[in-house]
């Protein structure tokens, strides 16, 4: 099965204050957000957008019509908030010291450079 994120996919998450992911396998991805970890939107392009905090509750949804009932996997996100301008990769890069490569659904990172960029996405809340 083919993993496509339709452009109102991103617009749900961030009206709806969730992450999500959909379609086996990425979204399982979904159920290693921990209660309590920050959990930063990056938009293909713009760099981070939203951030939050995960509620560790899995919820389990259809995602589109003809699709399964537990297509989409999503999870809500305390504290959330859109960022402006968005942190794009290469002052993530600056800010943490590290390189990331933004090529999967979801990768962790560690709490330092995760501080640092909660630090910067405060600083730039919409």
């Amino acid at each position: 099965m083919s993993y496509i994120l339709y452009a109102d996919d991103h617009e749900d998450m961030l009206k709806n204050k969730k992450a999500a992911a959909y379609s086996d396998p990425w979204k399982y991805k979904i159920e290693q957000i921990a209660d309590g970890d920050t959990v930063f939107l990056y938009r293909s392009g713009a760099g981070i957008v939203a951030c939050g905090i995960g509620s560790g509750v899995v919820l389990k949804s259809k995602h589109r019509p003809g699709g399964g009932p537990e297509d989409q996997y999503s999870m809500k996100l305390r504290n959330f908030f859109q960022v402006s301008p968005p942190i794009a990769a290469a002052e993530i890069k600056d800010i943490t010291g590290n390189n990331y490569v933004f090529m999967g659904t979801m990768f962790g990172i560690d709490a330092d450079a995760g501080h640092m960029l909660a630090n910067e996405a405060s600083k730039r809340k919409k």
